[in-house]
């Protein structure tokens, strides 16, 4: 089957895939517990924050050349210097935007949005007035509660519940609601065939390594370690090939390089993880995919090997995460194509390579005879 469009499933968010809001009223305790939890967690995760204020607030310091511009009537400032940047702007901040600033997190606090459809900690004041409010007017997605006595009926609050104190056990808690929704993330395989092979001056993706066409075969390597897996190609690239063999996307961004293809599966699939692979990977083998996606981080942009040659990250044998669609918009709008550079740009988790050959790719035609006759004879093996 060919696809060529279809109505995408938004992934709906405020400011990261992955964020959850600490709710309750002034004086609760929210900053207190996510400043705790923070202390602990930064020491593995890149967290973001986020402060909703229902009342006007100042960050700026009276005086100051930032504050003078300001009040003088900038709509926006920005201030940095080698360590530390600031942005203050007027009025409403595009959701576009603000989704941009988080990417690089692994997840984001937000303390605030009680009204929201946000997964929430709800923190009990004193007086727990929030549970009174909650009563006559349920709040949505909470996933417990924390509060100051030492025992509440979990029964009468329809969700967990914590001390405050019990920093511990939040974390864990928190630690495996975000493993549950991580894990929810398909990954799909994404096999690029849509390349025009100016070099090898023939079809890469119809070149014969294993006695069957190279992308038959990635096909069915790929098809082993992924829920779904797709071709990207051109437009009646292969007629009598594809809608025989297997779900092709056809790519809607021509002339982008793998990107262009890499876009049109995840504008198809947004909610899907995309194991990316190049077609003209002769010697990849299974325990190699296996290897990446076992070792996979769903919190970063992508995970990825490190080249055996250079040290520099292989983008076209990695996983991405749903989130760095927003980097490939960016980098596109750039006038940039690189999927590597994409990789240096971002928050990603990087392995080496077990088998040094398997990400060697083939670009001539003397590379594919001399590639053949290694394969033929058998000469391929993890230990090369």
């Amino acid at each position: 089957m060919t696809i060529k469009t279809r109505k995408n499933s938004q992934v709906r968010y405020l400011f990261h895939p992955l964020e959850i809001s600490f709710s309750g009223y002034s004086n609760s305790g929210k900053t207190t517990l996510i400043s705790r939890m923070v202390e602990v967690l930064s020491l593995t995760y890149k967290i973001g924050y986020v402060k909703h204020d229902a009342h006007s607030f100042a960050m700026d310091k009276p005086g100051k050349d930032t504050d003078i511009v300001k009040r003088s009537g900038a709509e926006k400032v920005y201030i940095n210097d080698a360590d530390h940047y600031a942005f203050v702007g007027s009025g409403t901040f595009a959701s576009s935007a603000q989704k941009q600033l988080f990417i690089d997190n692994d997840f984001v606090f937000v303390e605030g949005y009680k009204n929201s459809a946000l997964p929430k900690i709800m923190v009990i004041d004193a007086e727990e007035n929030i549970l009174k409010q909650q009563k006559e007017q349920p709040f949505e997605q909470i996933l417990c509660f924390v509060g100051q006595k030492e025992a509440k009926l979990q029964e009468d609050l329809g969700a967990p519940y914590f001390h405050r104190d019990d920093i511990e056990g939040i974390i864990n808690f928190f630690l495996s609601w975000l493993e549950n929704l991580s894990n929810k993330k398909p990954v799909f395989g994404l096999l690029l065939g849509g390349g025009r092979s100016s070099r090898m001056g023939s079809d890469k993706a119809l070149l014969d390594y294993h006695g069957k066409p190279q992308i038959v075969h990635s096909f069915e390597l790929l098809r082993e370690h992924c829920e779904n897996v797709y071709v990207s190609s051109r437009e009646s690239q292969w007629p009598n090939l594809s809608s025989a063999h297997f779900n092709t996307i056809v790519d809607r961004f021509i002339d982008f390089g793998p990107l262009g293809g890499m876009l049109s599966a995840m504008l198809y699939h947004p909610e899907a993880a995309w194991l990316v692979v190049a077609c003209d990977l002769p010697f990849l083998d299974g325990p190699t995919i296996e290897n990446l996606i076992s070792h996979r981080d769903p919190l970063k942009c992508a995970t990825a090997y490190l080249s055996c040659h250079d040290g520099l990250p292989e983008p076209l044998c990695a996983v991405y995460e749903p989130k760095v669609v927003k980097k490939i918009w960016l980098a596109l709008g750039e006038g940039q194509n690189c999927p590597r550079k994409i990789l240096l740009n971002s928050a990603c988790k990087f392995l080496d390579l077990t088998n040094p050959r398997a990400l060697d790719n083939i670009n001539h035609h003397e590379e594919y005879v001399k590639a053949k006759s290694f394969l033929s004879v058998g000469g391929f093996s993890e230990s090369i």
